[in-house]
């Protein structure tokens, strides 16, 4: 591991997001996303994923550009229409057509078709708290999960994103954000490019034979938490983020490496206002009371309350990212084939 700066994790993520084509705004907020997962040390989801746009883009598998319409938009609700382009833009929208409609009517829901992956969904979560929302967030991925007593993936690995408010003095932004298998996808592709096993317990094989061998387990199938219930639930998911709202489902989304086609994923976003049902102080108490009771529960430090290691790392102004130095190369050398400058290493090194 190699450790460099979070501002210039974003300048360069943001440099070659413009370099492949991304609008300057749109470049530095997914770089912003890209930043976070980095920050809280989901590598899988960071700056390693720009090869895998940046291959998609020249494919013309994913739009840099894409308008993003909004085919049904109503007082509460909308379908955003992402045209293939970059989820997390598509992410964003959702928050700029949700959050006010939420604000005004209580509850918004708005679906959203024909995405792509938009890496941490915890950052959304976040960003949405942030403005005083709770939001329920859901997308369906490619197939991961093989349905109970099946050796067939069908399912994906589809993430399930809740976020609450906290207060602002005491209590950060609590964001509970999972995958629905033992690990996630991208860990286990991230271990396949720095030669890695995996641990046994995550996934199997084509035959449906436990592996620690990462390539294998790409080419089977992930386990889901929680056994039959982790299948339902991602049953659950690809019914609400992808079949009503228009999107690839029953195993018809595709990989961000899929090279055959367009993801054409789905995500929908839930908004609920706290204060139609309490006071705006009211909520405040007693979230802090829920946390309390939490930490309370064993030793001190013990207890990890979901959000609060972001919330950190932006309180102890944490500026230094560690990444693996593999990565770290590759990002430098999708760099130098745009033409960039920046680099994440220095050219002494």
């Amino acid at each position: 591991m190699a450790g460099i700066s979070s501002a210039l994790l974003k300048r360069v993520a943001a440099s070659v997001l413009i370099a492949i084509g991304l609008k300057d705004e749109d470049a530095t907020a997914v770089a912003d996303s890209i930043l976070y997962a980095n920050r809280i040390g989901i590598h899988s989801h960071g700056i390693g994923r720009l090869p895998l746009y940046a291959r998609m883009i020249e494919l013309g598998l994913m739009q840099p550009d894409s308008s993003m319409n909004v085919p049904i938009d109503r007082p509460n609700y909308a379908l955003i229409d992402a045209g293939d382009g970059m989820g997390q833009i598509a992410a964003l929208k959702a928050l700029e057509l949700g959050i006010p409609k939420a604000m005004e009517h209580g509850i918004s829901v708005i679906g959203i078709k024909n995405s792509n992956n938009f890496g941490a969904s915890g950052y959304f979560g976040q960003r949405a708290a942030e403005r005083g929302m709770i939001a329920l967030i859901l997308a369906n991925a490619a197939p991961a999960i093989a349905p109970t007593g099946g050796t067939k993936p069908l399912f994906g690995t589809n993430p399930l994103c809740a976020a609450f408010p906290g207060d602002s003095n005491e209590c950060p932004p609590i964001v509970i954000d999972m995958a629905l298998t033992t690990a996630a996808r991208g860990k286990i592709r991230l271990a396949a490019k720095l030669g890695q096993r995996i641990p046994f317990g995550w996934a199997c094989d084509e035959n449906g034979q436990p592996t620690d061998d990462p390539v294998k387990a790409l080419s089977g199938s992930l386990l889901p938490i929680g056994d039959y219930k982790g299948y339902l639930l991602s049953m659950m998911i690809d019914m609400l983020a992808g079949m009503i709202t228009g999107s690839a489902f029953a195993g018809e989304v595709r990989t961000l490496s899929d090279e055959e086609g367009p993801s054409r994923s789905g995500h929908l976003f839930v908004f609920i206002h706290p204060h139609n049902f309490i006071s705006a102080v009211e909520y405040q108490q007693r979230v802090n009371t829920l946390v309390s009771a939490i930490k309370a529960s064993g030793e001190e430090g013990a207890i990890h309350i979901p959000g609060a290691k972001y919330a950190q790392a932006l309180s102890d102004n944490d500026d230094w990212i560690d990444l693996p130095e593999k990565q770290m190369q590759e990002i430098d050398d999708l760099a130098e084939t745009l033409g960039i400058e920046l680099r994440l290493r220095s050219k002494e090194q």
